[in-house]
Formats: C-alpha cells, sequence, structure tokens
C-alpha cells in the first residue's frame, strides 16, 4: 500500500518549464534543453570559451584524461531567434553584438544576470544563466523582445 501522506514525488522539470516559448511579433524565445553539458579545465577542442581556464563542451564527451565537471543541470539554456533578435538582446547585453561572429561565445552580463553568449547565426542566439535565475531571464527577455517589436513593429 502507498503511504501518500509521507511519500514524496520528485518529478524533473527543465529551467523554463511552463514559461516557454514565447513568441512576439517574429521574434521566438524557446528553452534549449543540451544532453550533457561540461566545463572543462584548459584547452580541449570544440569547447567554447567559458573563462581564461575553462571552455564548455555543449552535446560533446570530454576527451579521456580532460579535468571536466558535468554542468548539465547548472543552466538554463534559452535560444532568441528572428527579426529583431538582436536588438532585443542589445538592451540586455553591453556587448557589440554585431561584431560577433557565427559561433563566437562570451561571459557577459544578461540583464544583471551573469551569464553566457554565443552567436549561432545572424538573429539567432544561444543565452545562458544559472538554473535558478530562469524565470528573471524569461522576463526580461520577454519585456525587450515587446520593447522591440513595439518600436520596429
Amino acid at each position: 500500500m502507498v503511504d501518500t501522506v509521507n511519500d514524496l514525488i520528485l518529478t524533473p522539470r527543465s529551467p523554463c518549464a511552463d514559461m516557454l516559448p514565447v513568441t512576439v511579433g517574429r521574434m521566438m524565445l524557446t528553452e534549449t534543453l543540451p544532453a550533457q553539458m561540461w566545463l572543462v579545465a584548459g584547452t580541449v577542442p570544440g569547447a567554447l570559451p567559458f573563462n581564461h581556464a575553462h571552455g564548455l563542451l555543449i552535446d560533446q564527451t570530454p576527451p579521456q584524461g580532460t579535468r571536466a565537471t558535468d554542468q548539465s543541470d547548472a543552466w538554463a539554456v534559452v535560444t532568441l531567434a528572428g527579426p529583431g533578435a538582436t536588438d532585443a538582446l542589445a538592451r540586455l547585453a553591453t556587448l557589440n553584438l554585431r561584431a560577433m561572429t557565427d559561433g563566437q561565445a562570451t561571459r557577459s552580463h544578461i540583464g544583471h544576470m551573469p551569464g553566457h553568449i554565443t552567436r549561432i547565426a545572424p538573429d539567432i542566439w544561444r543565452l545562458m544563466v544559472f538554473r535558478s535565475m530562469a524565470a528573471t531571464l524569461v522576463r526580461e527577455l520577454t519585456h525587450a523582445m515587446h520593447q522591440v517589436h513595439a518600436r520596429h513593429g
């Protein structure tokens, strides 16, 4: 018999569960769920730059002997795409986004949150913040999307 008073059932949820997708005009904000993310020490082929001493592997297995920490559940990862996406992100990031090339990644604040920004293609961005900041990320990006849409249509 199941004791419904004392049993606790934990159900896994993604960081942005029930908040995404959001569409504003032709811009779309969606959650991206990488299968695996690793913070790796040193220079590792295929790793995105993360800080002066580490790289980030997304959906790749670290090479044998690499010092790595599983980061898969630590981050909220979203994709911001569509005409106006770069303008919306520019309202929250202090980078020259138009100078970034496809595939280029960097750490930067997104709003007031420490984050990681990757340009996937023109007007397509992968954005990462700590999992605990997922709701704030969605709220601030949605607000920026509405501002850009109201100004430019």
